[in-house]
């Protein structure tokens, strides 16, 4: 039986082999982590971030700061991590979003949990969103199963790819998202150092709110 509603997992580490400890490099007065954390709180019942255990040290501060626990979990099974926490916490769902995309918002995550539970969904996802804007929902009976079954690296090493491929099983919902979030053209996530740039330049012009930040970086991107 579930203890909670929802909760909001926030994955992170900081071994990224492209832009090395780019959760912790600064981003608009604060670290990329303390963006994501900000920019999400308030989507769920409970807000935690999952990292590895060599990374707790590193995250904490930003954790404490912005009201997550931390809950820490194999470094390579990242699904497992995520199931170690849904057993420890007990959702009835998860919101999943990924410490390299700044751009999210919890009126975004807040609208698509609604969806999804009006469609009884085992997965959804919005899109046309910029590319690492959004959120993902998943079931927790979900989320046991593919943690039970799945047996490829590559699932283990993500979360929901066994879910998503197994649709005939699982019911996946991938809405279109509203109008004003779609810019399916423009790219939000921190993956490399041009990235970095991209997203700091962001910061230093338009100084977003969390609240507004998507539509903000819509805006702002259609005119750079």
């Amino acid at each position: 039986m579930a203890v909670c509603h929802s909760a909001l997992f926030v994955q992170a580490r900081l071994d990224s082999s492209r832009l090395p400890r780019k959760a912790v490099l600064p981003l608009g007065g604060m670290t990329v982590l303390d963006v994501v954390l900000r920019n999400l709180y308030g989507c769920a019942d409970v807000h935690t971030l999952l990292c590895p255990d060599d990374c707790q040290e590193a995250f904490l501060p930003s954790a404490r700061r912005w009201g997550y626990e931390v809950l820490t979990g194999p470094k390579d099974d990242v699904l497992e991590r995520f199931a170690l926490a849904a057993k420890k916490i007990q959702p009835e769902w998860i919101i999943r979003a990924t410490a390299d995309n700044t751009i999210v918002s919890h009126i975004l995550a807040s609208q698509l949990l609604q969806q999804c539970e009006k469609e009884k969904a085992d997965y959804a996802c919005f899109q046309e969103t910029p590319y690492g804007a959004g959120v993902e929902i998943i079931s927790a009976k979900a989320l046991q199963a593919a943690a039970e079954e799945a047996t490829l690296e590559s699932d283990r090493e993500h979360v929901c790819p066994y879910i998503i491929r197994h649709e005939k099983r699982f019911h996946i919902y991938k809405p279109l998202a509203p109008v004003q979030w779609q810019a399916p053209h423009l790219r939000a996530t921190l993956d490399t150092a041009e990235d970095y740039e991209y997203l700091q330049k962001f910061h230093q012009q338009v100084q977003p709110q969390d609240f507004n930040i998507l539509e903000e970086f819509i805006a702002w991107a259609k005119i750079v």
